[in-house]
């Protein structure tokens, strides 16, 4: 995915967890992963997000679950304009979940679905510049549509933000690029249920797995291996789903 000033509009360019209890979420993220947070539990009102920070780079956040929101991670998608991204949202059947809210003092969001149900943000986010660190141990890696109609996907997102699919040789998975920067995968989501996998990377997926489910998490997926990577499925105790995978 790009890195750092490399999200142009229509790149995902941020993850967000929304949680029951922030504080406690930050607690368990800090000890999973060893993040700090520039606006500590307890001194956020909650009306901004809790920043996650990976060696003082900005790389997550966790926010007080709206109403009607279950916790989870979602991916933010930058946009230019807001009112103009959820109009094409609109006209390439999707759906506005959530009316616009100001995410900070200085960038608005909206949670959206796509053409087949599944949740992501859209965010007017200015100057922002994004996740400042991808790729690196404790931070997002990846984000992966899980779909059980890739061609209504691949329409919908070409619409909306002018991502191509391309299929990748010998892989069970098509890479999605944006002005020929890889920015996602998509895979066939098979007899589970349609999401964006929020990926992140790990020293050792067999540690994570076994701090999670010490840290009051669960472990939904055992580490399993795949071709150059050992990954594992958790939720954290709220019970908002991550996968991790190891990066060398």
């Amino acid at each position: 995915m790009p890195h750092d000033d490399r999200y142009p509009a229509g790149a995902p360019f941020w993850v967000e967890t929304f949680q029951p209890d922030p504080s406690a979420a930050a607690e368990f993220y800090a000890a999973l992963f060893g993040w700090s947070f520039d606006n500590a539990p307890g001194v956020s009102d909650g009306s901004e997000p809790l920043l996650a920070l990976a060696d003082g780079k900005k790389v997550a956040s966790i926010r007080q679950s709206p109403d009607g929101v279950p916790p989870t991670w979602l991916m933010h998608v930058r946009v230019e304009n807001l009112a103009h991204a959820l109009a094409e949202v609109d006209a390439a059947g999707g759906s506005s979940l959530m009316a616009p809210f100001d995410w900070d003092s200085t960038s608005r969001m909206s949670i959206v679905a796509d053409s087949t149900g599944v949740p992501f943000c859209i965010r007017e986010a200015g100057n922002d510049a994004g996740a400042e660190a991808t790729g690196e141990i404790g931070t997002w890696a990846m984000a992966s549509l899980h779909s059980t109609n890739v061609q209504a996907a691949r329409e919908f997102y070409g619409h909306d933000f002018g991502w191509e699919l391309r299929p990748v040789p010998d892989a069970p998975f098509s890479q999605w690029t944006l002005a020929d920067q890889s920015i996602g995968l998509v895979v066939d989501a098979g007899n589970t249920p349609q999401h964006w996998s929020i990926n992140f990377a790990v020293a050792d997926a067999d540690s994570i797995a076994e701090d999670a489910a010490s840290l009051g998490g669960a472990v939904l997926v055992a580490p399993f291996d795949t071709d150059g990577h050992r990954n594992t499925v958790i939720a954290d105790p709220a019970g908002a789903v991550i996968a991790c995978s190891t990066v060398d």
